[in-house]
This record gives structure tokens, sequence and C-alpha cells, in this order.
């Protein structure tokens, strides 16, 4: 936290009077990261979740642990006026972590869940990930004992809800399967309960599609979602869901108009997602009464309803364009020119729709292998929504890019029958290429955005040759872009270089080990050039780690001890791979390439030693040792201190094999570079090995040594 929003975090549960000396204390135990902050949390975080559960009452543990003052601090932190704190979602998060092994601490939690947004919709991400999980919980503590079937279908539908807010497809899933099916066994006794059996069934099958979108869903949800469609397991399930939410709201709207709007929604919905269920012809059913529907109310309600026609004749269109694709064509084409002139005359009105409408189109064209003018299209609902925000006095245009491209890219995706698939993924890769050779301002990252989830779905469908040449057009965008690096772009500097941690890690999963060493000494000139590392050296260090963690998937974390961090069979694997490709590159380009290979050996060499592998680690030492000599023949004072460093590490490890003579050797040469390069460096240390191992050899030698040892300046390890 910044100084000073904690001070009124600790006024606000009474200990605010010595305030200093409490971020005082707590700055002592817990240094943070930034200087400019205080209250660090505590690592690892299982520490502060036992910490937070033995403050509050209600454990059984001995002892003066649960403090008077805890029992309310939870209710008094987040009761803030003006809406919830900041740390609203961290606070949440920890305690309901410690609920696994405190269980009292789910009271705390019901106590909160008053001061909690319950609908999902008002809840940021990092907030919805908290409260997906407290409803989670929540959820189980009361199903445990909630026995009436209307109560737990509502606590298994208020539970899909979140989970959908949250991105979790399967728990949606599960929790709306039961759900639906408890409202179903009660509809024939309670008509009410049709309308919320309609409802779930709906998100139902939207889950089951994995698409996490509201009913009628605004644009904005939908290119956050950064969708990628999922292979269907059961489009059987999703399509009666459908079926069965458009006929009870059907029979609703029959009976009372207040529902027409929403069936007009369900129908839109429904024939968006038939095509994609492989039920074309039930797509354009619904299409076909979504647009009389729409149209008859128009009649009677202009002002209300004439909108909605130009979407709705979209939609038919969309579901006509594998059946009829002339007459498709047309309608989009007639559609989209008689909204143009409207938009334009009233853009704060009209321009968003009228760029949902050139969404459509685009895609449409795509489908149908028209580039150009699908790039027309995209150009112009992007002029289009600018306009409108801007009209309307908004500022935020920053992301307008990444909104037409994704939507664009999920309409292709969703509507695509398996026929025109090909046709359709082709031009939609060929109109990103012709992008990105000149991006338009702006729409670089957002172009990166649309690559990713392009290269993620290809990799669903097995195509790895469309895999490699997407990813080169990826990093070639990262190294000529400017706004993806700074600051202010769409990742920021940081998150341009986990892209490619994920390229190079892929690169190598496909066998094209040279591309991937490519990407990785790119990823290595970003950290140091971004500040992240204070030489290229620890770059690459951190860059080949990562790299290797997420091809063999390991958990990162915070760490930075890389060598523990790879110490696994399936990692050392991965790493001797990379060192043969970095040798052969190395004979080809030295200056190139040398460092790269340096700095793999110096982790396969520690790696191997802690796994117990140590003559493999001996090995990879020693011709580490020979690679840093020719590199600080003619180098820099930088390259004898990493000679240096790779000497004492082979002298550590001959001597703990029994080669004390070998080891006082390359001890001695280490204590000679550091004794040159300065006192500050690791002389004492080399000195030291250079004694104990003498003590093995030569007993009488050993005194002056440790004694050089002992009076040498204490110096912070090398890494």
């Amino acid at each position: 936290m910044a100084t000073g929003t904690p001070k009124a975090a600790l006024g606000t549960v009474g200990i605010g009077a010595d305030a200093d000396r409490v971020l005082d204390d707590h700055t002592v135990c817990y240094p943070p990261a930034d200087p400019r902050t205080v209250l660090e949390p505590l690592y690892p975080d299982r520490l502060a979740e036992d910490f937070l559960a033995l403050c509050l009452p209600g454990h059984d543990i001995p002892g003066d642990w649960a403090k008077a003052w805890a029992a309310d601090a939870p209710k008094f932190l987040l009761a803030t006026t003006g809406g919830l704190p900041p740390y609203a979602a961290r606070a949440i998060t920890f305690l309901n972590a410690a609920t696994e092994r405190w269980p009292h601490v789910i009271e705390t939690l019901q106590t909160l869940e008053p001061l909690l947004p319950t609908n999902p919709a008002d809840a940021h991400d990092e907030l919805a990930v908290a409260m997906a999980d407290l409803v989670d919980r929540l959820a189980a503590r009361r199903l445990a004992t909630i026995t009436d079937p209307a109560t737990r279908a509502m606590i298994y539908d208020h539970l899909g809800l979140w989970q959908g807010r949250a991105g979790r497809t399967e728990k949606v899933t599960e929790a709306l399967t039961e759900a639906t099916r408890l409202y179903r066994s009660l509809s024939n006794v309670d008509g009410t309960v049709e309308l919320r059996l309609a409802r779930a069934a709906l998100r139902l099958a939207q889950s089951l599609v994995s698409l996490d979108m509201n009913l009628g869903g605004a644009m904005e949800q939908v290119a956050r979602a950064a969708y990628v469609p999922h292979p269907l397991a059961r489009p059987s399930e999703a399509t009666a869901a459908i079926r069965e939410a458009v006929d009870i709201l059907r029979r609703l709207a029959r009976d009372n108009a207040d529902y027409e709007k929403e069936f007009a929604d369900a129908l839109f919905v429904a024939a968006f997602h038939s095509t994609y269920l492989g039920q074309p012809g039930q797509a354009v059913e619904f299409a076909r009464e979504a647009h009389e529907l729409v149209g008859r109310l128009a009649d009677g309600n202009p002002a209300k309803w004439a909108q909605g026609i130009p979407l709705t004749r979209l939609t038919l269109a969309t579901t006509l364009a594998e059946l009829e694709p002339a007459l498709a064509a047309e309608l989009a084409r007639e559609t989209v020119d008689g909204a143009r002139q409207p938009a334009r005359d009233n853009l704060a009105t009209y321009g968003h729709d009228f760029a949902a409408r050139l969404i459509i189109h685009a895609a449409l064209l795509l489908r149908f292998g028209q580039i150009e003018e699908a790039l027309a299209a995209v150009h112009e609902a992007v002029a289009a929504e600018i306009c409108y925000r801007e009209a309307r006095g908004a500022s935020d245009d920053g992301d307008v890019w990444s909104l037409i491209l994704m939507l664009t890219v999920v309409e292709v995706w969703t509507h695509a029958s398996t026929d025109s698939a090909p046709t359709a993924l082709a031009a939609t890769q060929e109109m990103l290429r012709r992008l990105s050779l000149h991006p338009p301002a702006g729409s670089r990252s957002a172009l990166l955005l649309v690559f990713l989830n392009l290269i993620h779905y290809l990799q669903r469908l097995g195509r790895w040759e469309e895999i490699l040449a997407t990813q080169r057009v990826v990093i070639d965008l990262i190294k000529s872009s400017d706004e993806i690096l700074s600051d202010g772009g769409f990742l920021g500097s940081m998150g341009a270089v986990g892209v490619l941690f994920v390229i190079s890690s892929m690169l190598a999963s496909l066998g094209q080990w040279a591309e991937a060493l490519a990407a990785i000494n790119e990823t290595a000139a970003q950290l140091y050039a971004n500040g992240a590392t204070d030489s290229l050296e620890y770059g690459l260090s951190g860059a080949i780690a990562y790299t290797v963690a997420f091809m063999v998937n390991l958990e990162v974390g915070e760490t930075t001890n890389y060598y523990r961090l790879l110490a696994r069979d399936e990692a050392i694997a991965v790493l001797h791979q990379f060192a043969a490709t970095y040798r052969q590159l190395a004979h080809e380009n030295p200056a190139r390439h040398e460092l790269g290979l340096a700095v793999i050996l110096k982790i396969r060499s520690e790696s191997l030693w802690l796994l117990g592998r140590r003559e493999e680690a001996l090995s990879a030492g020693e011709e580490a040792v020979q690679l840093r000599r020719r590199q600080a023949q003619n180098g820099t004072a930088e390259h004898e201190r990493h000679l240096a460093l790779a000497l004492r590490r082979l002298a550590e490890k001959s001597g703990d094999l029994g080669r004390h003579d070998e080891a006082v050797v390359a001890a001695r040469e280490s204590a000679d570079i550091y004794g040159r390069l300065g006192p500050e460096h690791a002389v004492g240390k080399a000195l030291h090995l250079v004694a104990v191992n003498m003590r093995q050899v030569r007993p009488a030698e050993t005194v002056a040594p440790a004694e050089e040892a002992a009076s040498a300046p204490v110096a912070p390890d090398d890494r």
C-alpha cells in the first residue's frame, strides 16, 4: 500500500494511535520491494492466512491468540464510505483461503456478505474472482444443510452467475446443470419458476459452448473475454438447453407482452449459437423468428424497436451464409448501407450500433474470403466507434482496435461451419497479417492480443506450421513496436516479455530450437532494456529459466532461484537440448551466441547438482569455465567476474566430490581474479575454498589462505 492508505486502515481498526511504530515494525520484518510503500504482504501466503485465522475468534488453539479488536476488523475495513476499498478483493481472497484449514473463518465471511456486490456485473475482474471463490465456499456450506429444492436451485443459479463472471466455464456448467434440473422438477408445481428455468437454461447453453456473454451481450464484455471456442463435448445438451429456453420464453411472451424483449434477446442468442452447434437450419429459424418479432414490435412502437431491425437482419444474414450465401451477402450489404448515413448524421446516438453492424459484416466477408472488403469494414468500424466516443465526450479510445478486432474474430470463429472454417480462418490470418505489415496508429497491441488468441485456436486445430508463421509475425510485431513495449501499451513491457516467454516455449515444444533461442535472446534484450535486470547475462538467465518452466509446466511464482526451480529431470532434458543448439550456433557465430551458451551451462550445472546428478554437474561446470576463460581473454571486467564465479563454483563441486587438488587450483585462480577486480568482490569466499580443500591435501599450507579469507571484506554473493 502507498504510505497514506495504511495509516487510515490501521486507524479504522483501532490501532491508529501508534500507526507509525506498527508500520516501522512491519517494515523491519517484511521489507517492501518498493520503498515508497509499506505493509508488504506476508509470504508465503499461508503465513498470512494462519495469522488472520488465529486473530479471529472461534478456533480452539490454546493461548492468547484471538484479539478482541479482530472480530469486527474485516467488517470495518470493508465498510468504507464511497464503496468497497481497493484492497477488498485481496482481503476476501485471504479470508477465503484461510477457511481451508480454519473452518471458523467462514463465519467472518458470512458477516461480510451483505457488504459485497450481489450482481456480478458490478464487480471488477479481481473482485469478481475473489467473489466467485467466496460464493463457491458459501454455497458448499449452505447446500450441506438445505434440502428445499427451490432454495437449492437458486443457490446453484447464483453460483453459476459468479463462476461465469470469473470465466470458469466448467464450474458454470456444473452449477447450471443442477440449477436447471431442480427448476425443471418444480416447474409443474410453480409457474413462476419457468422464467428462472429459461434464463438458467440459456446461460447453461452458453457455458456449454464456452461463451461468456450476457443475454444480448455487450461488445466490451466479449472483447475482454478474449474468447476462443472450445471443442464441443456436449453439443446435444447445449442444443436442448437453447430449445428449452426459447420454448418457455415464447410461451411467456405470448401470454404477457412484458416478456417480448427477453424473448427477442433469447432468439438472437439462440441464432448466434446454433450455427456453431452444427444446426444451421435451426439458426435460420431462430433468426427469422427474431426478425419477424422485432419487425412486428417496431410497427407498434418504432421509437423503441426500429433500431433492432438492422441487427436482426444481420443475424439472419449471418445464419444464411452457409445455406444461401448470395442472399446473406445482399442482406448484410443493404443493412450496413442503410445504417451508414443515419450514423454519420448522429454519431453520439448511432455510431456504436453502426460499428457493431460493421463488425458482423466484416466477419461475414471473411467467411466468404473477401479480405480487402473485410479490412475496409474493420477500418470503418474503428472510425465509427472512435467518433461515437468523441461525440459523447469519452476520451478512452485506446481499446477500440482491441474491441473491433476481437469481436470480428469471435464472430468468424463462432459462425464458421466445418465447411467454411478453412476459408474463414485463412482469410482472417491474411487480414491480420496485412494489418501487421503497416499497423494503423493504436492497433499494435490489439493485433498482439488477437494473434495470441489465434495461436491458441490454431493449437486446438493442430495446425503447427500456421502457428510457427503466426509466432514469427508476433515476434516481429513486438520488436518493432514501442506501443507494445511502453508502459502505456496494452500489455506493458513485462507483459510483452511474458508473450515472448510463451512463444519461445512453444517454438521449442515444436522442435524449432534455434527459433526458440532467438525469441529467448529477444526476451533477454527487452528485460535488460526496460531495467528489469542489470545486465544481459541476467536477462538471459531469467528468459531461459522461465521458458523452460513454461515448457514443463512448473509453477514459477515469484522465485528468482532458477537453479532450484529447474532441478527437475524434465527441465534438465530441455536445458540439454538448448545447450546443444547454442553450441551449434556459437560455433557459427561465437560473438552472438557464446554468452547464451555460458548461461545455459551455468544453470544446467547448478540444477544438476541440486538434483544429485553430480558428475554431470561437474562436467557442465568444467565446460562453462572453458567458455568463460575464452570470453575473458579479450573481454571486460564483467567477463572476468563471471570467469571467477564459474571457477569458484567448480571448486565447490570438485571439493565436495573429493577432488581437492583440482578444487584448490580452481579456487586459487578465482581468488586471484577477484583480487584484481577489487575488494568489493568475493575474494574471501574463494580463499575460504582454497583453505578448506588445502586442509585435505596439504594441511601445513592451510593457515595462509585461511587468514587471508578471514581478513577479506564481506562481499555479496554472485549469481
